[in-house]
């Protein structure tokens, strides 16, 4: 059980972490489903579309929240693994 320990921890750490992460990051769930959309759209529709700058800016955006999240469960899975060893 003890190995699992940082697993846990960074997930409750990332559970934490994701409502101020997602309310720095975006101004509602709108922009979230936003960044989503431009993130699975080819960026030939967004080029076609005349919004190939707005697509890589949205999808910038969520790839840096996506990121930020990840590094704080990967930070806080290494700080209790390091407490444990």
């Amino acid at each position: 059980m003890l190995q699992y320990l940082p697993l846990i921890a960074a997930l409750i750490a990332v559970t934490f972490a994701a409502p101020i992460a997602f309310k720095l990051f975006f101004s509602g769930s709108k922009e979230f489903w936003e960044c989503v959309r431009y993130s699975f759209k080819p960026d030939f529709f967004s080029w076609m579309d005349n919004e190939l700058q707005r697509d890589y800016g949205k999808t910038l955006k969520l790839g840096i929240f996506i990121s930020v999240l990840l590094f704080i469960g990967l930070l806080t899975s290494a700080f209790v693994d390091g407490l444990l060893n």
